[in-house]
This record gives structure tokens, C-alpha cells and sequence, in this order.
């Protein structure tokens, strides 16, 4: 995602990455944006409670619309 897409209240999940070091990384997990930095890093509360924060490339938007 690139920081032009990055806005509080925006729906988003881990983006599956084929060059991710580690395999073990949940990319079904979604999660609001509740804040980000000029560093190219998010804020993310994800349904299950965890507070997390991830560079903007490797977040993905979800649609609203089920």
C-alpha cells in the first residue's frame, strides 16, 4: 500500500509477500489503522486486540463490502 492510501479508519490486512522472510506471518487477520508516522509506519488494532505497527508496503486494503 502506498501512503497515499494510508487513512485512519481504513480497513486493512497483512499483504501476502512472497519475499517475507518468515512463513509463520497471519496475512488473514484484519485490522483498523488508528494512526500513522512520516516513517512510513501504521498503527494497526486487528480484531483480536492486538496493537501492532507495519511499514505501509506491507499492508493491504479490505474491501468494506461483503
Amino acid at each position: 500500500m502506498k501512503k497515499s492510501g494510508i487513512e485512519k479508519g481504513k480497513l486493512v490486512k497483512l499483504a501476502a509477500d512472497s519475499q517475507r522472510l518468515s512463513n509463520f506471518v497471519e496475512t488473514s487477520r484484519v485490522g483498523i489503522i488508528i494512526g500513522h508516522d512520516n516513517h512510513a509506519r501504521a498503527k494497526v488494532l486487528f480484531a483480536d486486540g492486538e496493537l501492532e505497527e507495519h511499514w505501509y508496503f506491507s499492508l493491504e486494503s479490505v474491501s468494506e463490502t461483503t
